[in-house]
């Protein structure tokens, strides 16, 4: 598969539509969302059946900073994002 805007907004789109589903089981089921937001990640990593390589430790450290930092700003400080 070659790497083009419409095959990452593809890719995207249905890990996160995954994600959701995901999320919306755990809450019925009573399982931690984390478990299988991880299962979904192994799932769609090199081992898995997405077979993604993501081979980019700065890349992988930038996200990771900036998912924490949305995590301590907005959910722990009580604000909420405003969408328009």
């Amino acid at each position: 598969m070659q790497i083009t805007a419409e095959n990452i907004l593809l890719i995207g789109s249905l890990l996160l539509i995954l994600s959701i589903i995901a999320s919306k089981t755990a809450g019925k089921a009573g399982i931690p969302v984390l478990l299988l937001f991880l299962g979904v990640g192994m799932l769609a990593g090199t081992d898995g059946i997405g077979k993604i390589a993501f081979d980019d430790p700065g890349a992988a450290q930038f996200l990771g900073i900036l998912a924490l930092t949305y995590i301590l700003f907005f959910r722990w400080s009580g604000h909420q994002m405003a969408v328009h």
